[in-house]
């Protein structure tokens, strides 16, 4: 599985803190638990993740960056005033 973290997925499937994964994407449970436990992803808010949302360029070079671990680094290039996303798209 992704990153070898299928065992742990599997484990942690069951409830997740957002209720419209729970409600409509129970397969991806389990997933939807590790990522964010690993902090590779977040949701929109504490109860909405947007399981059937299609992923934005953004959103995907911010799970790579920090799934890579170059989160501080990109970080360290955000300037007030910029987009949420800017400092991980840049590079």
């Amino acid at each position: 599985g992704a990153l070898n973290l299928a065992d742990e997925a599997k484990a942690s499937s069951g409830t997740s803190q957002f209720a419209d994964v729970n409600a409509q994407a129970d397969w991806a449970t389990g997933y939807v638990n590790v990522g964010v436990a690993q902090g590779f992803i977040a949701g929109y808010d504490a109860a909405n993740f947007g399981p059937l949302d299609n992923v934005t360029y953004a959103q995907m070079c911010v799970m790579l960056t920090k799934i890579t671990g170059y989160a501080d680094y990109a970080a360290s290039s955000k300037k007030d005033g910029d987009p949420w996303y800017k400092c991980y798209t840049l590079r």
